[in-house]
């Protein structure tokens, strides 16, 4: 589309080229990205994997603003690290609070439960 000249601050410039065809990619695979996360959600919600569903949406959601955004630029190559940091990391602590809370439990159990 249009050449794009940026200014470092140590006074060096260089051109950035952004064609038609690199933008349709782009879109082509951040909609592929989001049917596959629409297809997943759709299968967990109904099997009750409520916290899972909500980390999926949002690694989704910072995976479509990495690939869009034009300032993300640098944390495209990271993104796919970032990502499984993510699903390690902020998925069994959502699910270990989700559990703690009283909701009912994977097994069947309320931890609320009285006997």
């Amino acid at each position: 589309m249009a050449d794009t000249v940026t200014a470092k601050p140590g006074g060096s410039t260089r051109a950035t080229s952004t064609t038609l065809s690199s933008r349709l990619a782009t879109w082509a695979v951040v909609a592929l990205i989001d049917v596959a996360v629409v297809w997943f959600v759709s299968r967990l919600l109904p099997l009750g994997f409520l916290p899972l569903a909500g980390v999926v949406v949002a690694v989704a959601l910072f995976v479509n603003v990495v690939l869009l955004l034009q300032k993300a630029y640098p944390i495209r190559w990271m993104v796919v690290g970032l990502v499984l940091m993510t699903m390690f990391t902020l998925y069994p602590i959502v699910f270990t609070v989700w559990v703690a809370m009283g909701t009912p439990a994977v097994d069947g159990v309320s931890p609320c439960a009285s006997s």
